[in-house]
């Protein structure tokens, strides 16, 4: 197809050209105008040191697009709240902080959603407790996420 450092320098070109589209979208989930999201995704597109660093041969342009990806996705799944989105969100996070270091810089952002809308402190773990009862088959399957999960169930007994 193309040689080596032409393709890998290419793969960066598309990568951002991907975080900007995926900026756009990720500010037509927020509360605005179909402008001011095209705007975004146009700043994002146009900016010198954006393509600068993403014309290089780095992991910057990757890591523009799977933050921008965890951007848009944080905005759907707060919109949704479907295990499915969250799931995915999941994994952003996961791949951001594989793509570059400089990614737990976000662990308050993504501390932030957790608890968005109110939710308890500790609302994903007793999750996590409902999702493990359900694969010990204490509870049946469910697709939807509980309301109110955990922890309904007894301590064991001390002898």
């Amino acid at each position: 197809f193309a040689p080596f450092t032409v393709a890998v320098h290419l793969f960066s070109a598309l990568c951002a050209a991907g975080a900007a589209a995926l900026l756009a979208l990720a500010a037509g989930e927020a509360p605005s105008s179909d402008a001011s999201a095209a705007g975004a995704g146009v700043l994002a597109a146009a900016g010198y040191t954006f393509w600068s660093a993403a014309l290089l041969a780095k992991v910057y342009a990757f890591f523009y697009l799977v933050l921008a990806a965890l951007l848009w996705r944080m905005l759907v799944a707060r919109r949704t709240r479907s295990p499915r989105d969250l799931t995915l969100v999941a994994a952003l996070i996961g791949l951001a902080w594989q793509a570059h270091p400089s990614a737990t810089l976000l662990a308050p952002v993504l501390i932030a959603f957790v608890g968005y809308e109110g939710l308890p402190s500790d609302w994903y773990l007793r999750l996590a407790g409902e999702i493990t009862r359900m694969f010990h088959g204490e509870i049946p399957a469910d697709p939807k996420l509980p309301e109110k999960p955990g922890p309904p169930w007894k301590a064991p007994a001390r002898r």
